[in-house]
């Protein structure tokens, strides 16, 4: 009898760790194929440029383009180098600083893109944004009269800048602008504007991968 009812007790025990392994294999199973469809939808987000709280996801302009492009476009005769200088305060743009020394000074071009969304400052499209600079120009506080921009071809989208302030803007996609801020010592404007274009040219192959 005495062995009967120990048999039995292996058995039960047995019975027990079978059942808990094949639970735990489960529960193992299940956490797997959660991570992975979590993977695949946050892939097919960030190919629409939505992440799944509907945040937008803004491109790197420190990756978009190189520095040896910068240095060619500019014909820049130094070396190029670029740091990330975007702000935290500014959560709808990414901001990159490509610079080089001219004479001892630190010149260089800034490029920030910016996403326009409904809860942004930028709550009309790139398109719209671009061509009211054109037919309004730009209002500055403390200025009575606004900064007048002239349109742009911007590798066929519409482009506006003002010389005088040093600004050039121009339409990426319906999600996109870019703004580039010259920070260029006795610049020419019609050889920077054909530098810029040729910048909106390999932005606009960026964007699009």
């Amino acid at each position: 009898m005495k062995i009967v009812l120990e048999k039995s007790g292996i058995m039960y025990t047995l019975i027990l760790l079978l059942a808990f392994i094949s639970c735990k294999n489960e529960h193992n199973s299940t956490e797997i194929t959660t991570d992975e469809t979590t993977e695949v939808v946050q892939e097919d987000a960030i190919k629409d440029n939505i992440l799944e709280n509907g945040e937008l996801i803004i491109p790197d302009p420190c990756t978009l383009v190189t520095d040896d492009d910068i240095k060619k476009l500019f014909n820049v005769q130094s070396k190029v180098a670029h740091v990330d200088i975007s702000s935290g305060l500014k959560p709808n743009t990414k901001t990159c600083n490509f610079y080089w020394d001219v004479n001892g000074n630190r010149t260089g071009i800034i490029l920030q893109i910016q996403a326009h969304t409904q809860d942004s400052e930028l709550n009309m499209s790139p398109d719209t944004y671009v061509q009211d600079l054109v037919n309004r120009g730009m209002e500055i506080r403390g200025i009575s009269e606004r900064i007048p921009y002239i349109s742009f071809d911007a590798a066929g989208k519409s482009g506006a800048y003002s010389f005088q302030q040093g600004r050039y803007f121009w339409a990426a996609n319906e999600k996109y602008s870019f703004m580039l801020v010259l920070q260029i010592l006795n610049a020419e404007e019609k050889s920077i504007t054909k530098s810029v274009q040729g910048l909106t040219e390999i932005l606009k192959e960026a964007v699009q991968k």
